[in-house]
């Protein structure tokens, strides 16, 4: 049996709770396809029907964008007074440790290696991408069995880690059947055992872009 912190218990629950976290979202990698979403916009008859939809498609996942990270902030603040108390001086090791990992996810991401990322990920793992696609532990390894990146690098990234949980904030650059894209990131990483395995991650395309 797992023990968990408080904090991470509510977040599990939290996300089996959410039926937009249990595996009925479509796992569509190209923008729009995504059925039975509601426009954001009202349609404007005279504007260009490509223009409307990216428009409309944009806020859409500004909005799913939002959700995550207000949940995966809600849960880092959540962590330190509930679950670790008094917060400790982080070492640059533990930071390069998780770097390590995060970049060991990368690599497994770019190499379709599915038994590295059974490794890193969680069980309890919930993540969405760039289109708003939410997968769990088993949708992300079945979905790096054939999916393929050409490319996929890191610019930067920020690590904040208090107790058990280290959160890490970037930028990188993929290139995927849909084209080459910068995206944002914010991945969430629990120790267990001694070792670091991922607990949340979301990505988006910054609007600047």
């Amino acid at each position: 049996m797992i023990l968990r912190p408080p904090a991470l218990a509510w977040l599990s629950s939290s996300i089996s709770r959410d039926p937009k976290w249990n595996g009925s979202a479509s796992t569509a990698e190209i923008p729009g396809r995504r059925p039975g979403r509601r426009p954001l916009v009202e349609d404007d008859p005279g504007e260009d029907n490509e223009k409307r939809i990216c428009r409309s498609g944009k806020r859409d996942l500004a909005m799913h964008a939002i959700v995550v990270i207000g949940r995966l902030a809600m849960f880092a603040s959540l962590c330190i007074p509930l679950a670790f108390g008094q917060s400790r001086p982080v070492t640059s090791a533990e930071e390069s440790e998780v770097l390590k990992v995060e970049d060991a996810f990368r690599r497994a991401k770019l190499e379709n290696d599915t038994e590295a990322l059974r490794q890193i990920v969680a069980d309890e793992y919930a993540g969405m991408n760039q289109y708003g696609a939410r997968r769990n532990k088993a949708e992300v390894i079945e979905l790096f069995r054939t999916f393929k990146l050409s490319s996929l690098t890191r610019a930067e990234a920020d690590v904040r880690i208090a107790g058990d949980v280290a959160i890490v904030m970037g930028s990188q650059t993929e290139v995927n059947p849909a084209g080459k894209e910068k995206l944002e990131f914010t991945r969430v990483y629990i120790k267990r055992d001694g070792r670091w395995r991922l607990l949340a991650s979301t990505q988006l395309i910054p609007f600047n872009y």
